[in-house]
């Protein structure tokens, strides 16, 4: 059972310590399928940690536990359970200052668990005061923002505030290049900037997101239509998902292959089938030539769909069928290895 006294600083090094210590049993009892037991684990500190708070303990200890059963429950799948505690653990963080330690880690868990659980207005708001209290501690261009500003982005994303997700993207993505332009991180946020573009009907800015650049160019005002992204696009040309992903693996690795059927998506958006179709056809050539690739199912549905219906508005020559048994290689290539990609 977790003891939650932490009246030094030791004290909070020890407390963290048993908090995962009892994470890491619980996820581990999850990966064997002991799920009655994680359960068992689960009520009984809660039992305790309920206790305490009808006692009149509410601090940053209390939060702390629930937070991490609130985690356990989540791995669990117990959404049920996750909404009462994360009930109870708002109503505790709410009353607390921005000081104590731990408490961003918390907040950057219950916006998380909001997101999961479709409450993302909720996440936004704890996103937003995790945000100032890290921006308080590490300064407005420290590592340790991303966390908060991708939890943002998505939450933002689902309830229609693209704008404000694009700036933090933006930021996210400016943050991250202080490690360098081929920083295989900013994959993600670029990813995700390409998805809202096409999303939000701005295809030309998707395709910019993830076009191939292997040598610096100069930038022309087209690319920089959407006004939030002018600077950016301006001053940092070459990071760019393909680019990062050539440099690091190599042009032959099915990591580009992927980025190359991403791209595709983002052409076929902005209208260009052509070049869309020539971008598919290379992208699953590489991934036919790496063997040990998997993809998933699903996903290679789609890719096999959107090819095809392309091919067939073009009136191209390379029939649905020839596809399908192209397709149906890339399914028995991808039995052999763990999954690694790409979604766009």
């Amino acid at each position: 059972m977790v003891d939650g006294s932490t009246n030094t600083l030791n004290d909070v090094y020890n407390f963290e310590r048993q908090l995962n210590d009892f994470f890491l049993q619980v996820k581990t009892k999850l990966e064997k399928g002991n799920k009655d037991d994680v359960v068992y684990l689960l009520k009984t500190n809660y039992e305790a940690v309920k206790e305490q708070i009808n006692g009149g303990f509410k601090g940053i200890e209390q939060a702390t536990v629930i937070d991490t059963l609130a985690l356990g429950y989540m791995g669990a799948r117990d959404f049920k359970t996750i909404e009462h505690l994360l009930n109870l653990l708002k109503d505790i963080v709410g009353a607390l200052h921005d000081d104590p330690p731990l408490l961003d880690s918390i907040l950057m868990h219950m916006g998380s668990m909001f997101t999961t659980l479709g409450k993302f207005e909720e996440a936004i708001s704890l996103y937003s005061r995790g945000l100032k209290i890290i921006e308080r501690e590490f300064g407005i261009h420290g590592p340790f923002l991303i966390t908060p500003l991708m939890g943002m982005t998505k939450a933002l994303g689902f309830t229609g505030r693209a704008s404000e997700a694009i700036t933090l993207y933006c930021r996210a993505i400016d943050i991250l290049e202080k490690r360098g332009t081929e920083n295989k991180e900013l994959v993600i946020p670029l990813s995700a900037l390409g998805n809202l573009f096409i999303n939000e009907r701005k295809a030309t800015d998707a395709e910019f997101v993830l076009r191939v650049r292997f040598e610096k160019d100069h930038i022309h005002s087209q690319y920089c239509e959407f006004w939030k992204l002018k600077r950016y696009f301006c001053y940092f040309p070459t990071t760019l998902i393909l680019n990062i992903y050539s440099k690091i693996y190599g042009k032959d690795n099915e990591r580009v292959g992927m980025a190359m059927c991403s791209l595709a998506h983002a052409l076929c958006a902005n209208g260009m089938v052509t070049e869309a179709i020539s971008m598919y056809k290379n992208g699953l050539q590489l991934i036919k030539d790496n063997k040990y690739i998997a993809v998933d199912d699903n996903l290679l549905e789609e890719m096999k769909t959107d090819l095809a219906e392309l091919l067939h508005v073009a009136g191209r020559g390379w029939s649905l069928e020839l596809y399908v048994q192209h397709a149906d290689v890339l399914r028995m290539n991808s039995q052999h290895a763990e999954h690694s990609m790409l979604r766009i």
